[in-house]
């Protein structure tokens, strides 16, 4: 029974991984509060595919936990989940952590990320509601961004991550691709220098009418292929996008519905070896000199 699970001795484990993997426990409450975990490193996968009523792992003393990956991905926790001073201030990984998950009310206020690398997938294709509240969330040394919000479903179909400090990111690939976010993106806070890979970066999230990028600095971008596919924003405003080392801009602005492509004279496609398809679908686009769109030259 979760009540006998509750007085576990668990003082000398160190791996928590797949323990609760798949269980089927949908009226449960599982409280795990008591448990000392303070020499556990992992807890990869411990929920995952799970169906459980609610979950209550707060106040855990995990401060030798490294890798929480996977932790809740695809899991049904219908009532809540309690994660309140659970100790993470040591993990390097929590890609995938809340992939695929459906968690009412889910609140990150006291997660301690700041030495966290790898934030890969952490809500993709998630279901939250009423929404998330990033305003506590240390990022400083997330390395890897990419597929973070991919398929994300919030409530509020808003998302501020203007706490987000991205200086050491170098992938953004598929950060939010295909979300149902509306309205306005702002992303004028993130430091994207070192940033490397943002192919796809908004591909599909049809539903954002603008992406504030004017601080995204690109000169470390390679690659930009798909990265505004399938966007459905009327203007696409990249003036400060440097492009010079940009290799790959194949799909970059394909299908997205985009009238206004403003952008100077920093964008540069020197470097660039494949621009297959670049505008292909873009049949509302319009030139500076009003040139309309050429089905038989897309590109």
């Amino acid at each position: 029974s979760s009540d006998l699970v509750s007085h576990f001795d668990t003082k000398n484990v160190r791996d928590l991984s797949d323990m609760f993997k798949g269980a089927e426990l949908n009226a449960s409450h599982i409280d795990l509060r008591n448990w000392d975990v303070s020499r556990v490193d992992n807890t990869r996968g411990m929920f995952e595919d799970a169906r459980i009523g609610s979950v209550d792992i707060g106040g855990w003393n995990s401060y030798s936990l490294h890798d929480t990956s996977n932790m809740f991905r695809n899991a049904n926790i219908t009532s809540g989940l309690n994660i309140v001073s659970f100790d993470t201030a040591y993990v390097i990984d929590m890609s995938g952590m809340f992939s695929f998950s459906n968690i009412p009310n889910l609140d990150l206020a006291y997660l301690k990320t700041s030495n966290v690398k790898n934030m890969r997938s952490m809500f993709e294709g998630g279901r939250f509601y009423p929404s998330l509240d990033f305003a506590r969330f240390d990022t400083r040394k997330v390395e890897d961004f990419s597929s973070m919000f991919r398929g994300i479903n919030i409530d509020s179909r808003t998302l501020d991550v203007s706490s987000f400090d991205t200086s050491n990111a170098t992938s953004f690939r598929f950060m939010f691709d295909g979300t149902n976010l509306t309205g306005n993106l702002d992303l004028s806070n993130f430091n994207t220098s070192k940033v490397i890979d943002m192919s796809n970066m908004f591909s599909s999230s049809a539903f954002l009418t603008n992406i504030n990028l004017s601080s995204f600095d690109t000169g470390s971008v390679i690659d930009m292929h798909g990265m505004f596919y399938r966007a459905r924003m009327p203007v696409i405003d990249i003036r400060n996008f440097n492009t010079s080392n940009v290799q790959n801009m194949q799909d970059m602005f394909g299908g997205s519905g985009v009238v206004t492509i403003k952008a100077s004279n920093l964008f540069n496609t020197d470097s660039v070896i494949s621009s297959d398809r670049m505008f292909m679908g873009d049949f509302y686009l319009v030139g500076e000199n009003g040139t309309v769109y050429n089905t038989t030259h897309p590109d």
